[in-house]
């Protein structure tokens, strides 16, 4: 059986083999068997975690892995793309991203935000990438989610292709997000207790819009949470997905894959 973390962020504090060992240990402990494979994307955030998914990629079997920016570091970013350009012309690179727009906080880089994440999509449509984005705002608000409802509708309309990851909004923002074409990636977080939003879209997401993903090492899932989290515990989200959807695990991790796999146009 094939597996698909479609979102994991490598730290190159330690290196790629310890950190390709303990997603093995991890991947044992949460129900993989030797005869699973486990594809893993790990995601670009910035300039340097950019290439250190790079690094990753070409030490991982079958790894891929995406550059962008992060909107936390939409601010620093001095505008020069000729690098990044580079960088997403990698035969592993597979995807812009990760971009997006972080509302949490309040403060005064929304509209350099919005103006990097506008950069960002037209190098996705010029290098003909796929776009990982980042949507996230302050609970009971919706504002990131208008501001990217309008920039996806544009961005999808011109041939673009993307998905809005460790989706936490609403049913009526995934159904406009969905509307759109986008896809849809679900973290840990649908094992929260507190999180029964997450539950509910993620049992109506249609089958092949559908992604899972760890967004490792945040947001480990339950039973592990306050630990470190690892693109080996992609089980845990599958069993969690498989329970909402009122189908099997296997299913699950078959149809996530495949969905992966067209997402990064892996063939």
């Amino acid at each position: 059986m094939i597996y698909f973390d479609s979102h994991f962020h490598y730290s190159p504090e330690e290196s790629v083999e310890t950190t390709m060992e303990k997603i093995r240990t991890a991947f044992a402990a949460a129900g993989g068997l030797e005869t699973d494979e486990l594809r893993i994307a790990a995601v670009g955030g910035g300039w340097q975690e950019s290439l250190a998914a790079r690094d990753f990629a070409r030490q991982y079997p079958n790894g891929i892995f995406t550059a962008g920016i992060h909107p936390g570091g939409a601010a620093d970013f001095p505008g020069n793309t000729g690098e990044f350009r580079e960088l997403l012309r990698d035969p592993l690179c597979r995807a812009a991203g990760e971009l997006g727009l972080d509302y949490f906080y309040d403060g005064d880089t929304r509209s350099r935000q919005l103006e990097v994440l506008e950069i960002f999509l037209q190098l996705a449509l010029d290098e003909n990438l796929p776009a990982i984005l980042h949507c996230r705002d302050q609970e009971g608000v919706f504002t990131a989610c208008e501001d990217m409802s309008r920039l996806t509708a544009w961005f999808t309309g011109m041939g673009g292709r993307a998905v809005v990851h460790c989706f936490t909004g609403s049913t009526a923002w995934a159904e406009c997000f969905l509307a759109q074409g986008c896809m849809l990636g679900v973290t840990g977080i649908v094992t929260f207790g507190r999180a029964a939003n997450v539950r509910e879209v993620a049992a109506m997401i249609p089958e092949d819009r559908l992604l899972a993903e760890t967004d490792s090492p945040y947001l480990a899932p339950i039973p592990l949470r306050g630990t470190i989290n690892t693109a080996g515990n992609i089980p845990y989200v599958i069993r969690k997905l498989a329970e909402v959807r009122q189908d099997t695990p296997e299913h699950i991790a078959d149809v996530t894959a495949r969905n992966a796999m067209k997402f990064y146009q892996l063939g």
